[in-house]
């Protein structure tokens, strides 16, 4: 009986922590950042649509370039056998693999930095076509007057943490390339709560207490007035700790890496945030 109810709980310990690892591919965790941090300020929809360079910067190109680039790339390689399996267990089918969560970064980020400003700049430019430099000069004046300064912090923040998504895979490949084999899963994870502290304190920080934040997936920001600095952080850390260790669990449960491998990850995760806040 104590063998039937060992293999039922070993049974169960296996697909939870195998789910837990899917649900916690690092693509998944980075759109679902950059969405958590789309979500942080509370712009009304009008506001949305008078600002073009924000409209362009929207959650579904991050949902591609996070998740749909690195997937599709993964399973070519698999057809082309290039790699022995989805998890790449081995250090140099990563060296393969990782290529396609670096293209996807890459495209998430000259979507926040280049693109989405020069296609504002292209409607401007178009809409020359048919009005006199005066007429333009003055929809640009009215368009800057009006536009909402949550919305420049709020772009601001998101290219930062695109940046520091693309930044932590890059050195995640150099070490790759090194042969030190770290948890991608930790590095990720760290990596876009310790960004998305960064970058919702610069807002709280930033923003007058009267405008206050809309719930985002659930969270409760809004409605401390002054006293958000508290819950803020402990919020941060209750639900970015349990998140984290969750995921250590669950990487551990499935025997893909090492202690040293795992904290190597969660290092490299958060460092590549903080180093930014010195430059």
């Amino acid at each position: 009986m104590s063998d039937k109810n060992n293999n039922g709980f070993s049974s169960v310990k296996r697909r939870l922590s195998k789910g837990i690892s899917i649900l916690t591919f690092p693509g998944f965790i980075a759109a679902a950042g950059f969405a958590f941090l789309g979500n942080g300020v509370d712009v009304s929809s009008d506001l949305l649509s008078a600002n073009e360079v924000f409209t362009y910067i929207h959650f579904s190109g991050a949902l591609f370039g996070y998740v749909l680039v690195p997937l599709f790339f993964v399973f070519v390689l698999l057809w082309q056998k290039k790699i022995s399996r989805i998890e790449m267990p081995i250090l140099s089918d990563r060296k393969w693999g990782f290529l396609g969560a670096v293209a996807g970064a890459i495209q998430v980020f000259m979507l926040t930095w280049i693109d989405a400003p020069e296609r504002a700049g292209r409607q401007l430019k178009t809409l020359s076509k048919y009005v006199n430099g005066d007429t333009v000069n003055t929809l640009k004046s009215i368009y800057l007057a009006s536009s909402d300064p949550r919305v420049g912090l709020l772009v601001d923040e998101i290219q930062s943490y695109t940046l520091v998504v693309l930044l932590g895979l890059l050195l995640m490949y150099v070490f790759v390339w090194m042969g030190k084999k770290l948890s991608i899963h930790m590095c990720a994870a760290a990596a876009v709560v310790t960004q998305l502290f960064i970058g919702m304190f610069h807002l709280y920080n930033t923003i007058p207490v009267d405008q206050q934040f809309t719930k985002s997936f659930g969270l409760p920001w809004g409605g401390w007035g002054s006293d958000w600095l508290l819950p803020f952080t402990l919020g941060f850390l209750f639900y970015g700790g349990g998140l984290l260790a969750l995921i250590y669990w669950a990487r551990r449960a499935e025997r893909a890496h090492s202690h040293d491998e795992l904290l190597g990850g969660l290092a490299l995760g958060v460092s590549v945030p903080l180093m930014g806040l010195l430059m």
